[in-house]
């Protein structure tokens, strides 16, 4: 079978092209499945090649894969350096290394190993295509010294021993892909070479099916049409439908090799049969290779062009068709060896390109110890961000269960003041008359410490209260009883208010004083103090001569009881006003933590920043989306927007290459009314009249300011993430000064 004229072949083809180059555009979800396809045929055609041919003329293979393969992919490559070498505003940071590992065949495993996600929109990179022309590559290497001995030593003993060792290969491969898929590890079996050799295996083994056995078709042509074209509406069904879940991806993946395998039945059936879209679909399969090598680098160049994408992705296709159709028509054999003028101007022109592309290649500074560097960094603030957040959780969590509480005990005000008396303590010092009280006292408040003494009086307790105070020991409620043994001293007063600075002072009166103004003149003191309260025991003793021994001055029975009653009501007393001032406190609080709350949004520019940011900003989070996912950044607000959890102060700040768009910020701002937002702005590119939307626009610094960039000219250098969290934090608490006044 004539590979590049069949006709069938050339439908699966040009549909296998268009998949791949729609997923690359975003348009296509499941377009990448295409690339099985490939894979199989790739696999049927060089294994049909190999049993065609003797050993002696294997060099002569190798020159052919070179020739069709490798040289157009070699030429381009460095054309690819030459024009993004152009444009100033693209920093290739990786180009020396990643176009050495595209040039060597291992370019799969070098984007394993810089953490390339093909299935995230990723426009870092011209190359993030190779990783597919490297596993052929490799294919085309290995293969041939693993068949021929294979295929010699069937001769020997088994003519089935390239079909059983190529299925075994086949079954292992699948298996490992689907194992990685099943743990997480999805880009190292969508990268790996053994895992990803299951589809071209399965070309392999129709093709040592075909050599002994005819293809497994109908017999009636009609039927075998309408299967064709059933089996054509499956294929393209799995593109359209298609997604990039692990279990899609092995299954899907497997459907369309296993297609592809029906389809070269097809065609094979259907040689002769031709379709009305012949010619373009013919040139579409004759150019895939070609649009496949030049598309992935057009859609690079127009990644930053700012365009909207109804131009964007028009152009692309456009200057796709038209640089495949120059670098096919320029590498024609044909034509060069009969000294086509075009052909020669235009090879001419791919070949002065490839020498600049190769010198700029040669002089491009390895960046691989910054980037080890800039990693680790980024790594190192990773994990503290990690454990930031988790701290910020956990305090929040706090917070709102203590809350729970207060509120629930403020509701019943009464009932929590009594609860707290319980358990506070309590100093009591006192005469003979608290002593009286005692064991009531300790009922009323059960941790608390009641030192009583008969005939003490002021002086004494003075020294009390000073050795406890020297202790550290005094508590915030101290009851005393000392106004009936010795004269009224004022002096002695205002020293022990001075003692008892800072504290609740209940002050029980006297009935039979030794001074008999002492609880008058008392009066008058105790009015310059706002934590001092008398328990005016002379009057609700007043007319209850039952209260007292004989003496008229000590209690008992319900006297002892009507003291300690007057002693703890007028504590409660003083006590219910506190907690509401307590309570109104904490609200105001509350509403001050919460106004002062910081939620950060960004990629690896929050993350190469936040150790300058973390001291600044204590009560933060600090939301990483790395890469750059708009989509998921609406659902994070809009769940914490519904669930009343959204900080006050949102800050957005992204990395100087993101493309962050106006109308994406417009959707971050919309789902925040009512909160402060903040956008730093490293490209000068936004416009915000909102209130609520303060605009800190560093760009300005940037291009005065070479310095403040790193040598990358994306993520800011240690002087650049100095000045921007400077001017992020002095704007923030001019505006959190502002809400406090």
């Amino acid at each position: 079978m004539n590979k590049s004229r069949n006709k069938k072949i050339e439908y699966l083809r040009a549909l296998s092209c268009i998949a791949v180059f729609l997923y690359h555009l975003g348009v296509l979800k499941g377009g990448y499945l295409a690339v099985g396809s490939f894979f199989v045929l790739s696999g049927y055609f060089t294994a049909s090649s190999l049993m065609k041919r003797r050993k002696h003329l294997v060099g002569r293979y190798y020159l052919n894969r070179f020739l069709g393969l490798y040289l157009p992919m070699l030429i381009f490559v460095f054309v690819t350096v030459c024009v993004v070498s152009l444009f100033s505003n693209y920093n290739w940071v990786n180009l020396k290394n990643e176009t050495s590992s595209v040039l060597l065949g291992y370019n799969n495993y070098w984007q394993l190993s810089a953490d390339q996600d093909y299935f995230v929109r990723n426009t870092a990179s011209p190359f993030m295509h190779m990783w597919y022309l490297s596993i052929l590559l490799q294919f085309e290497l290995i293969f041939p010294l693993l068949y021929l001995p294979l295929k010699k030593l069937a001769v020997k003993f088994n003519a089935l021993l390239p079909f059983y060792v190529m299925s075994f290969l086949n079954v292992a491969g699948f298996l490992l892909f689907s194992i990685e898929m099943s743990t997480g590890r999805v880009m190292a079996a969508y990268y790996g070479s053994f895992s990803r050799c299951f589809s071209l295996f399965l070309g392999v083994l129709l093709a040592l099916f075909h050599q002994r056995m005819e293809p497994l078709v109908f017999e009636q042509v009609r039927l075998e049409k309408v299967m064709f074209v059933f089996d054509l509406l499956v294929f393209a069904a799995l593109f359209i439908f298609g997604n990039s879940s692990a279990y899609f991806m092995v299954w899907g993946l497997l459907g369309v090799s296993l297609l592809t395998m029906r389809f070269i039945d097809h065609s094979i059936a259907l040689e002769k049969e031709k379709g009305i879209m012949d010619t373009v679909v013919s040139i579409l399969s004759r150019y895939s290779y070609e649009i496949y090598l030049v598309q992935y680098p057009i859609i690079f160049l127009f990644s930053r062009s700012g365009l909207s994408p109804f131009i964007q992705i028009p152009s692309v296709i456009v200057l796709t068709l038209v640089f495949s159709l120059i670098l096919k028509n320029a590498l024609d054999r044909r034509k060069i060896m009969k000294k086509d003028i075009a052909t020669l101007c235009l090879c001419g022109l791919l070949l002065l390109s490839g020498a600049f592309g190769v010198y700029r290649f040669v002089n491009a500074k390895d960046h691989s110890a910054e980037i080890a560097e800039l990693e680790q960094k980024l790594s190192e603030n990773e994990k503290l961000i990690e454990e930031r957040n988790k701290e910020y959780r956990n305090d929040l969590e706090m917070e709102e269960s203590e809350w729970e509480t207060l509120f629930a005990q403020a509701e019943n005000k009464e009932e929590a003041v009594k609860q707290m008396l319980e358990q506070m303590p309590v100093l009591g010092i006192g005469d003979s008359v608290m002593l009286d009280a005692y064991d009531l006292l300790y009922e009323k408040f059960p941790n608390g410490y009641f030192d009583c003494k008969i005939s003490r009086d002021l002086l004494a307790g003075e020294g009390i209260l000073s050795e406890l105070k020297g202790e550290e020991k005094l508590p915030d409620i101290i009851i005393l009883c000392l106004s009936t043994n010795g004269d009224y001293i004022e002096s002695r007063n205002e020293r022990l208010m001075e003692i008892c600075e800072g504290k609740e002072v209940f002050w029980v009166d006297a009935v039979g004083a030794d001074d008999p103004k002492f609880n008058e003149r008392f009066a008058v003191f105790a009015a310059n103090y706002e934590n001092l309260h008398i328990v005016e025991w002379e009057k609700l003793s007043k007319d209850h001569p039952e209260y007292f021994y004989y003496d008229g001055i000590h209690v008992i029975g319900d006297g002892a009881k009507a003291l300690t009653k007057a002693i703890y009501d007028k504590v409660y007393e003083v006590w219910l006003d506190k907690y509401e001032q307590i309570v109104n406190e904490a609200i105001k609080d509350s509403e001050e933590e919460r106004l002062s709350r910081v939620a950060f949004y960004g990629d690896e520019g929050l993350v190469s920043i936040y150790t300058y940011l973390a001291e600044a900003f204590d009560q933060a989070v600090y939301n990483v989306f790395d890469p750059y996912d708009a989509d998921k950044i609406c659902e994070d607000l809009n769940r914490k927007a519904e669930e009343e959890s959204l900080e006050h102060n949102i800050i957005f700040l992204f990395d100087k290459k993101t493309r962050v768009s106006e109308n994406d910020l417009k959707k971050f701002v919309g789902l925040c009314p009512g909160h402060q937002i903040y956008i730093c702005d490293l490209r000068g590119k936004y416009e915000f009249k909102q209130d609520n939307v303060t605009l800190i626009d560093f760009s300005q610094e940037l291009d005065a300011l070479q310095y403040y960039l790193n040598w990358d000219k994306s993520h800011l250098s240690d002087e650049g993430n100095a000045a921007l969290a400077k001017k992020i934090i002095e704007r923030v608490n001019k505006n959190l000064q502002h809400d406090g006044d």
